[in-house]
């Protein structure tokens, strides 16, 4: 087995506008490397969130979060700080969860 590291997930992506969040396990090895949310390009949630409220793909990352946020969809992980082994969420161990209910509380238009 390799070396298990700690790893820590990004601040939530979120404001007053979203209804829904969308919860993903902890970034994986390349989202971590590049400091962005679904950074892999073999992730297909890009892909499916520009099919389900756009036209195409945006390329830049800036704009792929302010898209999903004019989209009323707020991002974030269920593990704030966790061990895991490369990007396998399998591995997974010692987590410690983010603050979902207090998000949920801070922005109450949040309802799936």
């Amino acid at each position: 087995m390799g070396l298990t590291l700690a790893k820590r997930s990004f601040p939530p992506i979120v404001d007053t506008r979203a209804v829904a969040l969308v919860l993903g396990t902890l970034p994986g090895e390349e989202s971590l490397r590049r400091q962005q949310y679904y950074a892999h390009p073999r992730n297909l949630f890009w892909p499916i969130v520009f099919t389900l409220f756009g036209d195409g793909i945006v390329p830049a990352y800036e704009a792929r979060l302010a898209f999903a946020q004019t989209s009323r969809l707020a991002l974030w992980d269920v593990c704030g700080l966790a061990e895991r082994e490369a990007s396998a969420d399998a591995t997974i161990r010692s987590e410690v969860p983010n603050e979902i209910p207090a998000l949920l509380d801070t922005y109450p238009g949040i309802r799936a």
